[in-house]
């Protein structure tokens, strides 16, 4: 427990500096149609750690979650994602899409709405190409306000994925409730 401790208290003390270095990297897992046509990707975090070298998801996304940074990396994220989405676009590959997490701790720390269609806006970007996805656990928590919110983003034009489905406490049942465009079966 103690090593655990001072492993958690370390990594969120180098948080900032990660940040301002860049050093989380964006790794794009390609989304492909059954006819082989790449039709997009999905977002995934790297730490490219200095000493540790390549550090994957399963040692910090935790926690960050529990720390409350997570947000923070969530939205450093989705920048990066508007940013390549625009570099496709200069590249005449306007129909890719990306697709990036959104955590449940992102409801309460920032305006997602605000965040998200700023973005879409600075990067002059199609919405429907920054693909929104959040797992089941993250909108079992206050559903109704999430919902809304996520009407919302999809009346701007984002398309919304749900993750994990099955996996926790849900049922088809909760799916008439929240407007998505994808499930994602677990």
């Amino acid at each position: 427990l103690l090593a655990k401790s001072l492993y958690e208290r370390k990594i969120v003390g180098e948080f900032d500096r990660a940040l301002e270095r860049d050093e989380f990297c964006m790794f794009l897992q390609p989304q492909i149609a059954s006819d082989g046509r790449v039709l997009g990707a999905e977002a995934l975090v790297r730490w490219q750690h200095p000493e540790r070298g390549l550090v994957f998801p399963g040692d910090f996304i935790g926690v960050f979650e529990k720390t409350g940074l997570i947000y923070r990396l969530d939205r450093y994220m989705w920048e990066q994602a508007a940013k390549k989405l625009r570099e496709w676009k200069d590249t005449g590959k306007e129909d890719m899409h990306i697709s990036v997490n959104i955590s449940a701790k992102d409801f309460y720390h920032m305006d997602i709405y605000r965040e998200l269609t700023g973005l879409v806006e600075k990067y002059d970007i199609a919405p429907e190409n920054l693909k929104l996805e959040i797992t089941e656990t993250a909108l079992m928590t206050e559903m109704k306000n999430q919902a809304d919110l996520l009407g919302r983003l999809r009346e701007f034009g984002f398309r919304i994925e749900i993750d994990d489905f099955g996996s926790g406490y849900s049922s088809l049942n909760m799916l008439k409730n929240i407007d998505v465009d994808i499930v994602k079966i677990d």
